[in-house]
């Protein structure tokens, strides 16, 4: 992994997102110590990047999902992707805006990486804000067990117990 120094911005490469039009190539700067939001047309430029924690993710779905559907997610609109990436942690988050007859939530239904303690607080209040941009009224967090105490520290409340058995 690359690191950086903390006032070192990185650079995502941005080369459009039509195939067959050339387009002069320019880059997206972002600051690595904050949450962002990946548009799906960089989606390959940070893949690399989050594809073992999205391939480790899928994999605790008991089959629901691939890495790839999620990335087939990412790329169609269906899913976001967001990153958090410092020189010492890395945060991979996936939402999806649901809606429902009578309002609309966001889900965020992967969370993995390293050094949660630096990022976990900061994206969930990112993605809050986001949530409200896209008119959402509700949050459903998707975690597991470990994560209820951080959860329950800023607000969210346990409204359902998930149990799941393989047929």
């Amino acid at each position: 992994m690359v690191s950086y120094s903390l006032d070192e911005r990185r650079f995502v490469s941005d080369s459009g997102d039509a195939p067959g039009i050339e387009r002069p190539q320019r880059r997206v700067e972002y600051n690595p110590h904050e949450l962002h939001g990946i548009p799906p047309r960089q989606l390959d430029e940070v893949w690399p990047l989050v594809e073992s924690w999205i391939i480790d993710s899928a994999e605790r779905t008991r089959g629901k999902y691939t890495a790839d559907d999620i990335r087939q997610g990412i790329l169609t609109g269906h899913a976001q992707l967001w990153l958090w990436h410092s020189p010492t942690a890395i945060g991979v988050l996936i939402t999806e805006i649901v809606p429902y007859p009578q309002n609309r939530c966001c889900v965020i239904s992967t969370g993995a990486g390293t050094n949660a303690d630096e990022w976990w607080e900061l994206s969930l209040a990112r993605l809050e804000e986001f949530a409200r941009y896209a008119g959402c009224t509700d949050m459903l967090i998707i975690c597991r067990p470990g994560w209820e105490k951080r959860f329950r520290s800023v607000g969210y409340d346990r409204s359902h117990v998930y149990m799941e058995k393989r047929l």
